[in-house]
């Protein structure tokens, strides 16, 4: 009989440890079902983060590409500033050749009138270039 009783001994405990391991599975299980719905979390958060990076990949190479046509009308603008520069030397050269050309003949006009007014050639009304009419 004291076998019997130590068996049934040995049983109750076995049988406790099978509950209390039962109840450390069930613990277990809902640590596994929310680490589970985590993991699904992470994972739809992941591909959000895919989407969001695609997308920033797009935004790149945009830029990029805005980047070289800029570059490329900066190019063309220094071409055209180049070009102007090189108008604005002519055209001030030539302005100062046709200013040369205004003051020879201002001098030229003004030398014949002083020769016409000691030759008294010219009626004193007429004032030289260069000096309004009173």
């Amino acid at each position: 009989m004291e076998e019997t009783q130590l068996i049934l001994t040995q049983l109750r405990t076995i049988t406790q440890m099978i509950g209390s391991m039962g109840q450390r599975m069930e613990g277990l299980e809902q640590k596994v079902d929310v680490l589970t719905m985590e993991v699904a979390e992470l994972k739809a958060d992941v591909a959000v983060l895919k989407t969001e990076v695609a997308e920033l990949k797009a935004d790149v190479a945009v830029l990029k590409t805005e980047a070289a046509v800029l570059k490329a009308d900066v190019a063309e603008l220094k071409v055209n500033v180049s070009d102007l520069q090189s108008d604005v030397v002519r055209l001030q050269a030539s302005a100062l050749e046709t200013q040369y050309k205004v003051d020879m003949n201002r001098s030229v006009l003004n030398t014949l009138l002083e020769w016409a007014d000691q030759m008294h050639m010219v009626d004193r009304r007429f004032p030289r270039l260069g000096v309004q009419e009173v």
